[in-house]
């Protein structure tokens, strides 16, 4: 089952602030907001909205440079 846009944004959150990420709510918020070319409110108005398997490697990449180091505005 896929998972939705909430969930991923719970899990994200948590990656990040365990990586150290001063805000990793909102730091989430952005990275996933872009990779489904949405605003950040767009994620709530749609939370439970399933994610398909190209969303969900577009935010797996975005986390990835994240959790490296490179800063959110570059990744988009």
């Amino acid at each position: 089952m896929s998972k939705t846009i909430f969930e991923i944004l719970t899990l994200s959150e948590k990656v990040l602030k365990e990586s150290g990420i001063a805000r990793p709510r909102r730091e989430a918020e952005e990275l996933i907001a872009d990779v489904l070319d949405k605003r950040r409110l767009d994620l709530y108005l749609a939370y439970d909205r399933p994610l398909e398997e190209g969303e969900l490697e577009g935010i797996r990449k975005a986390l990835r440079r994240r959790k490296e180091g490179e800063p959110t505005p570059y990744i988009g």
